[in-house]
This record gives C-alpha cells, structure tokens and sequence, in this order.
C-alpha cells in the first residue's frame, strides 16, 4: 500500500449506513457484528448518527469477521443485491436524464465509486451492450472475493430494473465464487474472464428505465415527475432544516446537482428558499406547540443565528411572535 492510501485508510469517509446494513444483515442470519463493530471503534453515538462515518479500514476489518462467521457462502453478493438507491443517496436518480440511459448509468457508477472507494466502477458502450468494468482502487486483502461480490450486487440490483439480461464475468478460476452469485441471482456468471466486468444486453435499444405507472397500469400525467422531486426536496428539507440545509446539500444528497433542483422548482413557480421557508414553519409551529423547548434552542434548531431573526422570520409566516403563538397554544388547551 502507498503511503496515500494508508495515510486515508483511517480517515472516516464512508457512511455509517453500510456498517448499519452489514450488522442488520448478520442479525438476520443470527450473527451479532455488533460487539465486533464496536471493537473497531464504531460506538453507539457513531451507530446513531445520520451523518456518521466510518473509515475504510474499519469496513473492510467488519466485512472480514462477517465472512469468518456467515455461513451463507453467498451473504457478500445479497448484502450488495439488498442495497437500493437510497443507501447511495441517489433516491431521485431515476428522475434525471431520463432520455439519456448512459447518462444515468456513469452519474451511478461515479456515486458509488466515490461513496465506496474500494472499487472503481467505468462504463462504456460497445455495440448495443454496455460494459462495466471493475477496477481495485484499494488492496483487498483476503476480503477480495467478498467486496467485489458486494459491487457486482449492488450493480444487478441498479441494473435489474430496467429489464434487461445481465452477465457477471469474474477473473476466478474457482467454481465455488460462480456458485454464490448465481444462487441469488438469475444472471448469467462467467470464470476465467480476462477481467472482473459486468455486461448489460442489448443496452441501446432505448428501453432502460421504466416508465412511470399508476395503480391502475395508465401513464401519469406530465407534470408527475416534478411533482415527485418536489416531494424529494421536500423530504430532505424535512430531515435537517437547519443551517446546513442548502440547495447544494440537498442536491448532494440526492445525487443531482444545484442545476436540476432549481429547474424543477422554477417549473413549480417556487424557490428553494421559500420550500424550506415552508418547513421551518411547520417545524416551529410543532416545536412552540408540542414541546417545552426554549425559543433560542428553537431557533438554533432551524437554522438562525440568533432569537431576533427567528422572531422576525416566524412573524412573517404566521403573524405572531413566537411567544405570543405559545402562549395563545396554551390558553386554547386550558380552554
């Protein structure tokens, strides 16, 4: 290993929801990798916190007593196969470039590639296929089988959705590593393969991503689509409404960019300022309303520097300060 490579070996950079995934996945299988976890320094804080991290070293250590105590032979691939869009932050992904299938496929592969550096995913056409090819960013050790069974899970689990016929080509000789893939998928798996690869069939014939359906199979209207990023955006806002909510954070987590996002609001007459306005509010209202929380704490919860600012902007929405709105709160209960 350089001496980059082991300077960022234990620099926590890989989301905290991976090793969550990995505990929940033994627990299923009645493994507890929680003690291990622990061990390598993942505390109960760190487990709890939605914007933890872990480093690379502590994944790769956890994934090595994972595959000394799982049993099922095939528990790397279905670990990859059980992690969807959301677990990559890339819940809205589906939404964008819906006219461009490769453009979708690279934005994909660069996320996880950043989100999970062992393994450099790179795509390219060639003829109607699209090829995926997997290139070790870091030394595996004796874990190498295993990763990459995770990477070839998550790329059947992207991938199957859009219908289309996959073979996974491995450069192993050993029957045994064909065997855990192709019990928990249909694909086809090839040994002695040149290189590790994935390949997508018949990948320019324009049917890549699904088109969007109501309960009763007809197509949803036009406007379908902003509706659900609006949703999106929404949701994101929800969750952290406070000074780090920025369009460029939300865009991040969504694995869009700044661009998309004010597109999509601009076409709903809105801004992102006034969205999160919207839900500043909501939070406000619920904090003054349903908890005993000092006005100051409230404030800083949503974002404001100071109490003044708060006041004035709660004033704006709802015509009251945030006092009066508590105190007229409580006179109704009594009543």
């Amino acid at each position: 290993m350089d001496a980059f490579k082991a300077l960022f070996a234990d620099v926590p950079s890989i989301s905290i929801v991976y090793i969550r995934s990995l505990i929940e996945l033994g627990r299923e299988h009645d493994v507890d990798l929680l003690p291990f976890a622990q061990e390598l320094g993942v505390n109960d804080t760190l487990m709890a916190s939605p914007e933890g991290n872990v480093s690379i070293n502590q994944l790769l250590n956890l994934l090595e007593k994972a595959s000394q105590h799982l049993n099922d032979s095939s528990w790397s691939f279905k670990l990859g196969l059980s992690w969807g869009l959301q677990i990559h932050g890339m819940t809205a992904l589906p939404l964008f470039h819906r006219d461009n299938p490769f453009a979708i496929a690279k934005l994909a592969l660069s996320n996880i590639s950043l989100r999970l550096p062992f393994v450099a995913l790179t795509a390219r056409t060639d003829g109607d296929n699209l090829i995926v090819d997997l290139n070790e960013n870091w030394p595996l050790g004796k874990v190498r089988r295993r990763v990459l069974d995770i990477y070839y899970g998550i790329m059947v689990r992207f991938i199957s959705q859009m219908g289309k016929s996959l073979t996974i080509c491995l450069d192993s000789d050993d029957p045994n590593d064909k065997t855990n893939i192709a019990s928990a998928t249909e694909s086809e798996v090839k040994l002695n393969h040149p290189s590790n690869q994935l390949i997508m069939r018949d990948f320019t014939d324009g049917q890549f991503v699904p088109n969007t359906r109501t309960n009763d199979g007809g197509e949803l209207p036009a406007n379908s689509q902003t509706q659900q990023m609006l949703l999106l955006i929404r949701r994101q806002v929800m969750l952290d409404p406070g000074r780090c909510c920025t369009i460029e954070r939300v865009a991040e987590k969504l694995g869009s960019s700044t661009r998309t996002l004010s597109r999509y609001l601009r076409s709903s007459n809105m801004s992102f300022s006034t969205l999160r306005n919207g839900v500043r509010s909501q939070h406000a209202e619920r904090y003054l309303r349903d908890s005993s929380l000092p006005i100051i704490d409230i404030a800083e919860r949503l974002g404001y520097s100071d109490q003044a600012s708060f006041s004035k902007a709660f004033r704006s929405w709802t015509g009251q300060t945030p006092g009066d709105f508590r105190r007229s709160q409580t006179v109704r209960e009594g009543a």
